[in-house]
């Protein structure tokens, strides 16, 4: 079977993605914490992408003023929200189950995807929704977990995070339809900069400036983790379905299990390689040839 090119950009975002442990455990050694991660990634990701296309097109920085709400959508509901989300639910449980309720995310994209996009609700992506979950779950580590431990403001929380991580894929849908992927990704992390300015004070930014062990860890989360995978999911889901781009993005859990087995010699025991073939089967399975059609005709 022949991986077609939108495919292979979403799995490549993801596998970027799942690099975030590698230099959050840098940052968090150094001393950083959550909220000034966020900040990092969001800061340092608007302003290289908006030199870079100073320097290159200007032109993908021209937008209608009217159509900020776009990016308000990427760069405050979706990216800033979500990682506040993700890091309250990661300090109220742990990163299994943050992790876990982060991946509920494919749910609401096709759910919101059929509401806004009349995208099909198939056979194939309900039978890989299914396959993907639980291939999380066991890579996770969540089954086998005691749930009486899991409060439920943090299973709230975590259920948000996957929301709005969701609504990366509607609000960045509605946008394409105006701008090009690059417009889109640079105006994500502007809009989201300027936001976590109001947050975290733009003094930190002086102060880290001479922190060699934070400053190359978070431009290397903001280039590698951020900017390349966001104009790599961006510029696929032009061509692919919401719904679909998104259950390819359960391998960054998968990619996450790895990173932590070859590099920080974290356990993989049997749940973690099944959940591994599970993830692996449901991304194949979504990306196939007949994964479009509707339920009714698949089921027939």
């Amino acid at each position: 079977m022949t991986l077609k090119k939108p495919v292979i950009f979403v799995a490549a975002a993801a596998f970027l993605w799942g690099l975030i442990g590698l230099f959050g455990t840098f940052l968090n050694r150094a001393g950083v914490t959550a909220l000034e991660i966020v900040s990092l990634r969001a800061v340092f990701s608007g302003v290289f992408l908006t030199l870079y296309w100073l320097i290159k097109d200007r032109s993908v920085l021209r937008v209608r003023f009217k159509d900020l709400k776009y990016f308000a959508g990427t760069g405050l509901l979706s990216f800033l929200v979500f990682n506040y989300f993700f890091f309250t639910t990661m300090q109220l449980t742990n990163i299994s189950v943050s992790v876990t309720l982060l991946y509920t995310c494919p749910i609401f994209v096709v759910l919101l995807s059929r509401l806004f996009f009349k995208e099909p609700l198939t056979t194939s992506k309900w039978t890989a929704l299914l396959l993907t979950l639980s291939g999380c779950a066991l890579v996770t580590g969540l089954i086998g977990q005691p749930l009486d431990k899991v409060p439920f403001t943090g299973i709230l929380t975590g259920l948000c995070s996957g929301l709005t991580f969701a609504l990366y894929s509607i609000f960045s849908k509605l946008a394409l339809a105006k701008y090009s992927s690059a417009t889109v990704t640079t105006y994500t992390f502007i809009v989201a900069s300027i936001g976590i300015l109001f947050i975290v004070p733009p003094v930190f930014f002086a102060e880290i400036s001479v922190q060699p062990a934070v400053l190359l860890p978070g431009l290397s989360l903001a280039l590698l983790c951020t900017v390349v995978p966001f104009l790599l999911y961006t510029r696929a889901v032009q061509s692919l379905e919401a719904g679909r781009a998104a259950l390819i993005t359960t391998l960054e859990p998968v990619v996450a299990a790895l990173l932590g087995y070859f590099v920080f010699g974290e356990a993989l025991g049997i749940l973690k390689v099944v959940g591994i073939l599970l993830v692996a089967t449901g991304v194949l399975l979504v990306q196939r040839p007949g994964a479009s059609g509707t339920l009714t005709e698949n089921a027939s």
